[in-house]
């Protein structure tokens, strides 16, 4: 009986801790432009090199590729605001995603395979 509560206490434990474990959220083009376009309060974040931000970027998008660039960023932005991020090919920007999420925020999307997937045919892409 002992080792049946203690046996319950710890997966209550561990499911508790689980459920606070926040990850990146990782979607496809057409659910990052429907998410992030349509929704108010969002920000958008590019997370690639500068040089490749000012050759063109998603619509509503800012550039924040480096982290002292990001972080005034967030520092504005409240915790419940949902985060969009890409990069080039989705490295990066699951990086930065995992790295905001330990910031305090509670919701952080990222474009699946970067802004290489893109699908600039159905979906504005500004060009500066």
């Amino acid at each position: 009986m002992k080792n049946l509560i203690i046996v319950c206490i710890l997966f209550i434990v561990h499911s508790t801790l689980k459920a606070q474990v926040k990850e990146v959220c990782s979607i496809n083009c057409k659910q990052f432009y429907e998410l992030s376009q349509k929704a108010e309060n969002v920000l958008i974040v590019d997370i690639r090199e500068s040089k490749y931000y000012k050759k063109g970027h998603l619509n509503k998008a800012v550039y924040g590729g480096k982290k002292e660039i990001l972080k005034p960023i967030l520092d504005k932005t409240p915790k419940d605001t949902p985060i969009f991020i890409y990069c080039e090919v989705g490295k990066r920007s699951k990086q930065a995603g995992e790295w905001i999420l330990k910031q305090g925020y509670q919701t952080v999307y990222q474009l699946s395979g970067g802004v290489k997937n893109w699908d600039t045919k159905t979906y504005p892409f500004i060009k500066e």
